[in-house]
C-alpha cells in the first residue's frame, strides 16, 4: 500500500474454523482497495518476469514468497510512474461534456454519486457470488461485509472522479430510476495504444434475464 501511495491501512480478519482442536479451515476478508487489484493486474499483464520468476508457484504455493513480496512491491511502483505518466495526457478533450443522462430503451445511465448510494449497495449485495469471478476472481472482492457508510464514501468518491474528468462511472438504471440493473465504467488504461477502457457488470437476476448481453451490445 505504501508502494501505490494510498495512505490507507489494510486489515485482514481471519475466519478459523477448529476441529477438535484442530484447525480445518481458514477464510480471510480483506479490504483492499480497488487500486490493489488493479496494481495487480498489471503486473501480471506487463510484467511477467515477476510471475514466471520469484512469483511461481509449484503446487499452489509460491516457491519464493519474500522474493514475491519484493518483486511485486517494485512492480506497484512501476505501475504507480506509469499512472502518474498517464495523468498528465488528458483523458477527454477539454471540450468534450460528459453526458449526465442517457436514456435507452429499458434503461437509463447516470453518473454515479451519493443519490444513488443506497440503491447501488442494493444491486450489489444482491449479486456478491456472481461479481466476484468476473472482477477479482476470488471471494475478498467484491465482499458482502461493505456497510452502508462505506458504500456512501464509494459513491461519493466516483462523483468526485466524474467531476474531477478522471473516470466516468454510470449506474445502469430502470427507466423510472427505482433499480440499478448495472453499472458502466468509462476509465483510462494503461494498455499502451489505447486511451480508455470500459468494463459493465448486471446483477444476478439482470444476467438470468439476459439483460447482460443487450447492454454489451449497446456498449460496444
Amino acid at each position: 500500500m505504501v508502494a501505490l501511495e494510498t495512505g490507507f491501512n489494510v486489515t485482514d480478519t481471519f475466519h478459523i474454523a477448529f476441529a477438535k482442536g484442530v484447525i480445518v479451515d481458514v477464510q480471510t476478508s480483506p479490504d483492499d482497495q480497488p487500486i490493489y487489484y488493479e496494481a495487480k493486474k498489471w503486473v501480471e499483464e506487463n510484467l511477467p518476469q515477476v510471475m514466471q520468476g520469484p512469483c511461481k508457484r509449484e503446487e499452489g504455493f509460491r516457491v519464493t514468497p519474500r522474493d514475491c513480496a519484493r518483486a511485486m512491491t517494485d512492480g506497484y511502483r512501476q505501475f504507480m510512474d506509469v499512472m502518474k505518466a498517464e495523468e498528465t495526457h488528458a483523458f477527454i478533450p477539454d471540450e468534450f461534456e460528459p453526458p449526465v443522462l442517457v436514456e435507452v430503451d429499458g434503461f437509463i445511465l447516470i453518473p454515479l454519486g451519493p443519490a444513488l448510494a443506497e440503491i447501488d449497495h442494493a444491486a450489489y449485495l444482491s449479486s456478491i457470488e456472481h461479481l466476484q469471478e468476473p472482477f477479482t476472481r476470488s471471494e475478498s472482492c467484491p465482499h458482502a461485509d461493505i456497510d452502508d457508510e462505506a458504500a456512501l464514501q464509494d459513491t461519493i468518491n466516483e462523483e468526485a472522479r466524474f467531476n474531477a474528468r478522471e473516470s466516468f462511472d454510470y449506474a445502469v438504471l430502470t427507466p423510472d430510476g427505482e433499480r440499478e440493473r448495472g453499472c458502466v465504467y468509462v476509465r483510462p488504461t494503461l494498455k499502451p495504444g489505447f486511451d480508455a477502457e470500459v468494463s459493465l457488470w448486471v446483477t444476478k437476476a439482470e444476467f438470468d434475464a439476459g439483460f447482460d448481453e443487450k447492454l454489451y451490445a449497446w456498449t460496444v
